[in-house]
This record gives C-alpha cells, structure tokens and sequence, in this order.
C-alpha cells in the first residue's frame, strides 16, 4: 500500500495490524507490518480493552521508531523496486523518502513470506555526482558505505536473511 499511495497521495495513513477480518483483534504485530504502516498518518490498530494479549513493548517499539523516522515521510519519495501486487508472495519492495536539503532520510526494504532470495539490489536515484552515502541498518547498526561512482557500476546489494523481513536504513549523504 505504501508504495501505491506515496506515488498519487503522499499524505495518507494505514493501520498497523493485519487481520482476516476488520474486527479482528488478534493480527500479526511484528516489525514487517509496523514499517510497511510507517506513513505520514500512523492508525494504531491496537485493541487494548479487546486482546488480553496486547504487546505493550512491540506496541511501543512502533510508535518510537515512527516518531523518529516521521519527520522524511512527505519528503521525496522514491519507488526502488517494481510495483506488484499483493498476491505476489515472492518478490522484493523496497522505497526510500529523502530529504534533499537535508541530505538524508531513510530506506525500506521487504522480503516477502515466499522470496526465494536473501539479496535484494537497488539503485538509490537520490546520490548524484560526486556524494558518498551510509545506510545504517535500524536493528543491527550496520553501516553500509557507498559512492556514485560504485553506485554506477554496479547496484547496492541488500541482505534480508530471512522471509518476511523488514530492514529499516537511515541514509546520511556526504557530499
């Protein structure tokens, strides 16, 4: 959905739980379905009276990392994986917001239930002549450094070592 409706109507919402049903109060809540919810309106699909089970810390976990990361998401948008639809249980999505004047932002990428492969590769349209950019990975504090010039020759690859798995990178540019 994300990636749809940042294209035609970046100032949209989505709820952060999947359920079978819409009154269902006992959908997956895991780090996948709180990123692709990540937009510049968070409904928080929480039933707290309703689930005796609700997950206080994962509840928490996404409403901090949506503050922290809310202020990129009307900035540019960038689709870096083709559009498919949600039948498509095997292919990759992966999108990035930045922030031209600030010179950072950040990037998802998802694995989806099915994905055969563990590498995901992408272009990032944003680093232009002369800039070298750092990915930090949110969960591991990885950092992945690139120029323009190793961006042209050749896509940055992304490992996502499991299915259905969400990465969270915040992009710095240096110029």
């Amino acid at each position: 959905m994300t990636s749809s409706f940042n294209k035609w109507i970046p100032f949209c919402g989505a709820a952060t739980k999947e359920k079978a049903h819409e009154l269902i109060f006992n959908g997956v809540d895991d780090e996948y379905t709180w990123r692709g919810s990540y937009l510049p309106i968070l409904n928080v699909s929480a039933q707290f009276a309703q689930d005796p089970d609700q997950d206080f810390d994962k509840l928490r976990f996404g409403i901090n990392e949506w503050k922290s990361i809310n202020k990129y998401l009307l900035k540019e948008f960038y689709q870096l994986t083709p559009w498919h639809t949600p039948e498509d249980v095997y292919s990759f999505t992966a999108y990035a917001f930045y922030d031209e004047e600030a010179k950072d932002g950040v990037l998802f990428a998802f694995r989806q239930e099915q994905g055969f492969s563990d590498t995901l590769f992408v272009s990032l349209p944003f680093v232009t002549e002369g800039q070298t950019v750092t990915l930090t990975d949110e969960d591991t504090k990885e950092v992945i450094t690139v120029s323009y010039d190793q961006l042209k020759k050749a896509p940055l690859a992304l490992k996502l070592p499991n299915r259905r798995m969400a990465k969270l990178y915040r992009i710095n540019t240096i110029e």
